[in-house]
């Protein structure tokens, strides 16, 4: 047979390939924020930047609880995220969506990447102690972690 009979049909298979032929969209591309290999999984979307019952370092910090533990949270998927510490421990969260000063809950409204995002936070607090922190979210997903605040857990 003749290369000229050949190529129309070629043509129409080359056109469908590059348009994808009906198939899904690719996944994003995802870079930069997933969680290190020392991280807390909470859930399958939701990660906490430290080590579960592990002292998390903390420095001095302004305020009625003198002590800041500083580490990250990360999170995929869609939905709301609540991040809630329990109200029978001195410690608050700071950052992590949390607004007031005295937040024992902070909610990221309205995650919506399947990427991880990485939000800035952590726990003031007095004293050493461990707290379970609980995660609500995305969606129907549930679970919680201990940490170390000036001690191990």
């Amino acid at each position: 047979m003749r290369l000229e009979r050949l190529l129309p049909g070629l043509a129409a298979i080359v056109v469908l390939g590059a348009c994808g032929g009906g198939q899904d969209e690719p996944a994003p591309a995802c870079a930069g924020d997933e969680p290190s290999r020392t991280a807390t999984y909470v859930n399958e979307d939701v990660a906490f930047a430290a080590p579960a019952g592990a002292e998390v370092q903390s420095d001095r910090f302004d305020g009625p609880l003198p002590r800041f533990a500083k580490f990250g949270l990360h999170v995929r998927g869609e939905g709301t995220v609540v991040v809630r510490v329990p109200s029978g421990q001195r410690v608050r969260i700071v950052g992590w969506g949390g607004a007031a000063d005295d937040a024992r809950e902070a909610a990221l409204v309205e995650t919506a990447s399947a990427c991880w995002t990485a939000y800035p936070g952590g726990l003031a607090f007095a004293g050493p102690q461990c707290v379970r922190v609980q995660v609500e979210g995305p969606g129907e997903q549930r679970g919680s972690a201990r940490f170390g605040l000036r001690r191990d857990c």
